[in-house]
């Protein structure tokens, strides 16, 4: 096939007349180095067989040595200049879009995107064509087979969501939707939606595995989607606006404080209980107890007039017969008297004996007007003690004690006042427990009798050393 009988021999001329490779030794860097090389394949990319072997004939001896000896090893070097694109496959499901391979020319479904390390110069080849490039590198750490496979879920998805728009957003927010409601949804609606929220994504799995029957499911799962968010939505709107529902601000704030024990208790019906009432204390909720108690309150001469909120949040009652204040941890108080707004418990559970009994009184002005009030009783009724409190200077506060002062012996046992005032305060607020006010300090005194007594003259000089 040249003059003087001189031929390209097999392996060059089989190169020169495969339209794959003069595409890659045309588009690459290292063959350029070969200038006469360069040109003649570039001259005949497109050409026939008979078309090249009629350009044989009339190469010199030295063109065909070129061929021959350089043609397969720059073409070698030329196929190692390439790698895979930062997108490397593609898969094009529609026939009609699919895209003709830069090397044979022929349309592929899975396109293989290449790009040349030297030049930048992009191709597109076929899953066939591809195998020209033995060592290229497709991406990092996958094989062909599986960025195919990749590229397959790209495709499928595309088409999925061409017949169902936002599918994948959907899917990721499925359970994030409940959340999005006013108030909780209860257990048995919650369960209902979540289990078609498995079945959709299994469903929709298996679709981008490659089970392409399964697309016309997918109708199935929007309608049945369509029929619980109907339930949940009638739900909500008869249920808002109701008392006692969990609402959305119950349920956040019970999940900022770890509470999602008491979350799982209000899914059984979505309404607060007398059971779940003391777990929550979110500021609205609170608020709503808050005026529900002082509906009984107010019958009994007491209001709930603020939270306080520190680190345990407490009622602040004010007693109108005694115009003292006490406190209360909110939590503590709705678990005594919860069941009343609750469960339509007795009322009679609202008696001042009973809000003195789970209170304490809230400042130290509060304190000294009960002492006031029930050293009143004491002297009143003759009893054999009175409250003494004409040291002045000295903190009773700070140290926590209370003088009591026996009318017989005319001296003093000191006890703690903390627990004289929780020990007394439940009986002052009712006229008729006042002679039970009286037996009780006596019994109390009583068992103080090994306890030393102090006169007032030594109670001063010990205390005038502080």
């Amino acid at each position: 096939m040249s003059i003087a009988n001189f031929e390209v021999n097999e392996l060059s001329r089989s190169y020169l007349i495969d339209r794959k490779s003069k595409v890659i030794f045309i588009n690459s860097e290292t063959s350029k180095q070969e200038p006469f090389l360069y040109e003649f394949v570039e001259r005949n990319v497109y050409s026939s067989a008979e078309e090249i072997d009629g350009q044989i004939q009339n190469l010199s001896e030295e063109q065909i040595t070129i061929i021959n000896d350089l043609l397969p090893g720059v073409l070698k070097m030329c196929k190692d200049e390439w790698k895979g694109d930062e997108t490397p496959v593609k898969v094009i499901l529609e026939e009609e879009d699919r895209v003709n391979c830069s090397l044979c020319n022929a349309k592929n479904r899975d396109v293989f995107f290449i790009l040349n390390k030297l030049n930048g110069t992009k191709l597109n080849v076929g899953s066939t064509c591809i195998q020209e490039f033995s060592t290229i590198s497709l991406q990092e750490g996958k094989s062909r087979k599986a960025l195919l496979k990749e590229a397959m879920k790209v495709a499928l998805l595309k088409q999925l969501t061409l017949k169902f728009p936002g599918i994948k957003k959907e899917l990721e927010d499925w359970n994030e939707k409940l959340e999005q409601y006013e108030i909780l949804i209860p257990r048995n609606l919650e369960e209902r939606y979540l289990a078609l929220g498995l079945k959709f994504l299994q469903l929709f799995n298996e679709y981008l595995n490659g089970n392409e029957s399964s697309f016309e499911k997918f109708d199935e799962i929007y309608k049945e989607k369509a029929s619980i968010l109907h339930l949940i939505n009638g739900f909500v709107q008869e249920n808002k606006n109701e008392k006692w529902i969990a609402t959305k601000a119950i349920v956040d704030w019970l999940r900022i404080n770890k509470k999602l024990h008491v979350i799982e208790l209000l899914k059984e019906t979505g309404y607060v209980t007398s059971e779940t009432a003391g777990e929550i204390e979110e500021k609205s909720f609170l608020e709503c107890i808050r005026l529900e108690f002082n509906k009984h309150l107010g019958t009994i001469g007491f209001e709930i007039t603020e939270i306080e909120a520190t680190n345990n949040n407490e009622f602040i009652i004010y007693s109108k017969q005694n115009h003292i204040m006490l406190e209360c941890r909110t939590n503590k108080f709705i678990g005594y008297f919860g069941s009343v707004i609750f469960n339509d418990a007795d009322q009679r559970l609202f008696k001042p004996i009973n809000v003195l009994k789970v209170s304490s009184l809230h400042k130290e002005t509060d304190i000294k007007k009960v002492l006031d009030q029930v050293n009143s009783v004491l002297i009143s009724a003759k009893s054999n003690y009175e409250i003494y409190d004409e040291l002045p200077g000295y903190d009773y506060f700070e140290k926590n004690e209370l003088d009591i002062f026996d009318t017989r012996t005319k001296k003093i046992t000191v006890i703690e006042l903390k627990m004289f005032v929780n020990y007394v305060k439940h009986l002052l607020f009712d006229l008729k427990l006042h002679e039970r006010l009286i037996k009780d300090i006596n019994e109390l005194m009583g068992t103080y009798t090994q306890k030393r007594k102090y006169t007032v003259q030594e109670l001063k000089e010990i205390r005038s050393t502080y």
